[in-house]
């Protein structure tokens, strides 16, 4: 295929939000996920998702930035990434809405640490 050249791994880090924000569109064709966090993380920049359709619709967190397409459908996947290539989307995403969807993640961390917490009794 040779795509060694665009392709890096980057490590362990703490700045996902503004690589995501260089990015057109997020592609994801998995053949299995539970809940990929990626995805979350990409709507939350207001990326475009293009997604397979064995990925969860609990993923989509309702902002029409995901689409679900069979992997079996190869020119499907390329004409949504032309299409996309061409199209002028905002990146705006509010925060509130976000939070209202549930994914705040000081929220999640008290969440987390009461359950710990009442199993630890």
């Amino acid at each position: 295929m040779n795509i060694e050249k665009n392709i890096r791994f980057l490590g362990v880090r703490g700045d996902i939000e503004r690589i995501l924000q260089a990015f057109d569109a997020f592609v994801f064709p998995s053949i299995h996920e539970g809940l990929p966090v990626t995805l979350v993380e990409a709507q939350g920049v207001g990326l475009p998702c293009i997604i397979s359709d064995t990925i969860t619709k609990e993923v989509d967190l309702g902002m029409n930035l995901v689409e679900h397409l069979p992997l079996t459908d190869k020119v499907a996947w390329i004409e949504k990434m032309k299409k996309l290539e061409t199209s002028n989307f905002s990146r705006n995403i509010s925060a509130q809405l976000l939070l209202e969807k549930g994914y705040d993640i000081k929220h999640t961390a008290e969440l987390t640490q009461d359950f710990y917490s009442v199993l630890s009794r």
